[in-house]
């Protein structure tokens, strides 16, 4: 088996090392569901002592769970941001190198008063994952996580940065009872939402009908960071102990939350976590074109 193995992943390098167009990309897919499962349960195990290969990265449930029982500030990083770090434009955000350094200070740093989230099944198994979901991670999984291995502390703990889009990328999961812990994230809060212009006004479900207020802030819908220094001068209006900053806004929120935490406030970069819980409650299908769709800027 040994050896085997050994030649497979070899002949998989040699292949896979030459880029593939667009038609090709479900053979490459295909190619990487092949030994996904000698990865998980051939090399992994192989090398739990080394502990190389990981992260500290609480699951959805301990994520949420903490997030209730202990809040603070947090904000979470996914490919996007990474594309950003890389050097690279995204569709909510065009590359900045103020913003990309902010991003990688927080990736490194161990501030205790803000929890910053990774993903989870960037280092974990992606069988609860749907198709569309799925061969996303089958593709690109490897350059975000070895970028993250690179830049992140490997002595703190981080929270899981999907927690805000569950519905959408699992296949399965008890979605009432995790969807009725993050409505009371929010509960008798005193909330202050920067968001895009329209973004809510598209939902019909509230995930934030449990707070005690609610304020809005409108913000650009995509590249919000060339606006960053007006948002900032507007939250800082508010007194720190009194109201809790929601960010709908993409890879500006982590640089919003991360100045906001260092001036005393409780700022949360919630992503997707409105669109997921409105999807979720309206029974949307799972499908390959409205995955698509529920990730394109608003």
């Amino acid at each position: 088996m040994k050896y085997s193995l050994k030649r497979f992943l070899k002949n998989l390098k040699f292949l896979l090392k030459h880029d593939l167009d667009k038609k090709d990309k479900d053979l490459k897919v295909d190619i990487l569901k092949s030994v996904e499962d000698i990865y998980y349960y051939e090399i992994l195990d192989k090398e739990k002592e080394k502990h190389s290969y990981m992260l500290d990265v609480l699951n959805y449930d301990k994520t949420i769970d903490l997030l209730l029982n202990q809040p603070k500030s947090f904000c979470r990083f996914g490919d996007g941001e990474i594309e950003i770090m890389m050097g690279k434009n995204i569709p909510f955000q065009k590359y900045n190198e103020e913003l990309k350094n902010i991003m990688l200070k927080i990736l490194e740093s161990n501030n205790e008063n803000l929890y910053v989230g990774i993903n989870y099944n960037y280092f974990h198994s992606i069988d609860n994952f749907n198709e569309t979901s799925k061969n996303f991670y089958l593709l690109y999984a490897k350059k975000y996580r070895d970028f993250l291995l690179k830049h992140c502390n490997k002595n703190r703990k981080y929270i899981a940065a999907g927690f805000t889009q569950l519905y959408m990328g699992l296949s399965n999961f008890n979605y009432n009872i995790y969807f009725e812990k993050a409505r009371l994230l929010f509960k008798n809060r005193e909330l202050v939402i920067f968001a895009g212009d329209g973004v809510l006004n598209k939902l019909k479900y509230d995930i934030f009908e449990l707070a005690k207020s609610k304020e809005y802030i409108k913000a650009p819908n995509i590249h919000a960071f060339s606006e960053f220094d007006n948002l900032f001068n507007k939250a800082l209006a508010y007194p720190p102990d009194k109201k809790t900053f929601v960010f709908i806004l993409g890879p500006c929120a982590k640089a919003l939350v991360y100045k906001l935490t260092e001036k005393g406030y409780m700022a949360w970069d919630i992503g997707h976590l409105a669109k997921d819980y409105d999807a979720y409650m309206r029974g949307m299908q799972k499908n390959e074109k409205n995955i698509v769709e529920f990730l394109k800027p608003d």
